[in-house]
Parts: C-alpha cells; structure tokens; sequence
C-alpha cells in the first residue's frame, strides 16, 4: 500500500496522498455547505454521478445480502 502513497504510485495512477483524503472526508463531515444529503457518491468534494449498475435494484438487492451476510446480521 505504500507504493500508492508514494510519488511514483500517485503520477501513475494519480492517487492522493493519504492526509489529503482524511483531510476532505472532515471537511465534508463538519463544512454545513454539504448539508443533510446522504447516499450521494462523491469525487474531489464534488457530486459523482453513480455508475448504471449501481442503480440497479437487482445489484442494489445483491449487495444488500452480501452485506448482512458478512456483518453477521443475516438470519
């Protein structure tokens, strides 16, 4: 993980740094510019549109099972 995070990992794959993503992700949790909107994606502190399988009910119905069954909460 650390190649990500080095120079080399960020020009070839054009990641952030570590502290920047932590440094945006506070941002967002405390600036009220953001307000009460939830289940919205978002890329460099701007809305990202969700790609067409995520607006799937069947995927969103998949997903939904996957997750219960790995938090435990599946009956």
């Amino acid at each position: 993980m650390w190649l990500f995070d080095t120079f080399i990992g960020r020009w070839l794959i054009h990641t952030k740094p570590a502290t920047e993503g932590a440094r945006l992700t506070a941002e967002m949790a405390v600036d009220s510019g953001y307000g009460m909107k939830s289940g919205l994606f978002y890329r460099n502190g701007a809305v990202y549109a969700e790609c067409s399988e995520v607006c799937d009910v069947h995927n969103q119905e998949k997903i939904w099972e996957i997750c219960e069954r790995y938090s435990g909460l599946s009956s």
